[in-house]
This record gives C-alpha cells, sequence and structure tokens, in this order.
C-alpha cells in the first residue's frame, strides 16, 4: 500500500511538472502569435486593420486562456 501511494504521489509531481512545462509553451505561442500579427499590423498601414489587429489579439489571448483553463480542469479531474 505505502508502495502504491509513493507511485501515485511521484506521477502526481511529474504531471505537475508537465502541467508548468505545457502552460509555458502556451505563453510562449500566445507571445510569438501576438507578435506576429504586431509585425503584420506594422508592414500594413490601413487605419481599418487596427481594429481588425485588435479583435484578433483578443480572440487569441481568449482561445489560449480558455485552453489553459480546460487543460487545469482535465488536470484536476484525473
Amino acid at each position: 500500500m505505502l508502495a502504491e501511494m509513493e507511485f501515485t504521489g511521484q506521477a502526481f509531481e511529474e504531471m505537475q511538472e508537465q502541467n508548468v512545462r505545457l502552460l509555458q509553451q502556451l505563453r510562449e505561442k500566445d507571445d510569438a502569435n501576438l507578435k506576429l500579427m504586431s509585425e503584420v499590423r506594422q508592414n500594413i498601414s490601413r487605419p481599418s486593420l487596427d481594429a481588425t489587429f485588435l479583435t484578433v489579439a483578443c480572440c487569441f489571448r481568449l482561445y489560449n486562456s480558455v485552453r489553459v483553463e480546460q487543460f487545469l480542469y482535465l488536470s484536476i479531474c484525473i
């Protein structure tokens, strides 16, 4: 029984470490997407694209936030 508890504890710690790594990867992808969109915006100087840029940036942030919440929820439920 003690060995099973130790094994489960180790598996849980490994899952937490993986969650931290995956969340960092999501943040890095989000930052890269925003940087790319910013570069595209700088290359195109039409005023109407400013609103489009902000809308897309908000969508990326929202999408990634939802992914993080789903990921955390699923990792807690396991």
